[in-house]
């Protein structure tokens, strides 16, 4: 078992989190989730602590339930993705536990309407010296200007997820090509269009834990793309369609130590840079490209989606943390930053 805080085993644990219609997922999704749910139960249970797990339609019913909590003795693990089936609502979350003065796990709302302003992280970032692919913003089809840009180019959404709508037909080649997926991209309902230079290179998911000097790297996993007669990138299917060819296409595998200890020299201090530049509190995720040596923040997302065997937990296994250890890990994360700000 591992050596967790007096003050955190003293608390209760409670894992919210927004409702899972089953009319949207796979059985095995489902499955996977119910696994999850019921690892994390029993193992922090274990340690003789009160964990309750609750699903919300919204956030003013969650309010209600969290009315009744007294917030000396409880830790709130935030898993909420969408609010009223919106990612981008996510931070009336964190505000809503900053009214109750709940201490809460992961980004407050300000961080979670950063991570969603793709334009502004990388914007941040650059002026930081920190290195992202260069980039312009496209409103609408009557003025692209790509001057500054050298081919191969990738088109994402500039305020969303950054796989939202992403695919193959997002790496370009020639300026048809832009033209054409700008005018797609606006007509599934994105606001603006990132352009940029495609970094080609081995790509990397970066796990982070920890607040302020103490935040490090959990480990880094690399993308083993599958099929070399396609683009290697990480598409919207990849992350969301457990059944589809891409996600078949795209698994992790924890680096090897020789080369995770190669690879954290030429990263880390980007990547812990990034992580507290960008407010992120307790945990968080890069994803980054390598070329030549040089290293490449291509996303950064606040409070990463957990899901059954992804990376963040892969990585927290492999130092020895099972699923509950792991949340109550991140919990104590959230206990000593609060702590520490009052």
């Amino acid at each position: 078992m591992k050596t967790f805080d007096k003050s955190l085993l003293q608390k209760k644990i409670i894992m919210i989190s927004d409702y899972v219609d089953p009319k949207y997922y796979y059985l095995k999704e489902l499955d996977d989730e119910k696994k999850l749910i019921n690892s994390i139960s029993d193992e922090i249970s274990s340690y003789n602590i009160n964990f309750i797990f609750k699903e919300f339609t919204n956030h003013v019913q969650l309010e209600d339930f969290l009315k009744a909590e007294d917030p000396k003795n409880v830790v709130v693990f935030n898993w909420f993705e969408d609010v009223e089936e919106d990612s981008k609502k996510s931070f009336l979350v964190s505000e809503l536990l900053d009214k109750l003065d709940l201490i809460y796990t992961g980004a407050d709302s300000d961080g979670l309407k950063l991570a969603f302003d793709k334009e502004k992280t990388k914007r941040i970032l650059s002026e930081a010296s920190i290195r992202v692919p260069e980039y312009t913003i496209v409103n609408n089809t009557n003025h692209i200007d790509i001057t500054n840009l050298s081919f191969p180019l990738i088109a994402k959404s500039a305020i969303n997820h950054s796989s939202s709508n992403l695919s193959q037909e997002n790496i370009l080649y020639d300026m048809s090509q832009v033209e054409n997926i700008i005018k797609i991209l606006l007509s599934k309902g994105e606001r603006s269009v990132m352009i940029e230079e495609f970094i080609s290179g081995e790509e990397y998911t970066i796990p982070v834990w920890g607040n302020g000097e103490d935040a490090n790297i959990i480990n880094i996993c690399r993308i083993d793309f599958l099929d070399q007669s396609i683009n290697n990138i990480q598409t919207e299917k990849s992350k969301v369609d457990y059944l589809s060819s891409d996600f078949e296409n795209s698994p992790y595998s924890i680096e090897k130590k020789e080369k995770s200890e190669t690879l954290k020299k030429i990263i880390s201090k980007d990547v812990i840079k990034s992580y507290n530049i960008l407010g992120f509190k307790d945990y968080g995720r890069f994803e980054l490209r390598i070329r030549n040596g040089i290293s490449y923040i291509i996303d950064a997302n606040a409070n990463p989606s957990l899901s059954y065997g992804n990376s963040l937990f892969g990585s927290a296994q492999s130092r020895g943390y099972n699923y509950g250890e792991t949340i109550l890990k991140i919990c104590e994360f959230a206990l000593r930053r609060k702590n520490n700000e009052r």
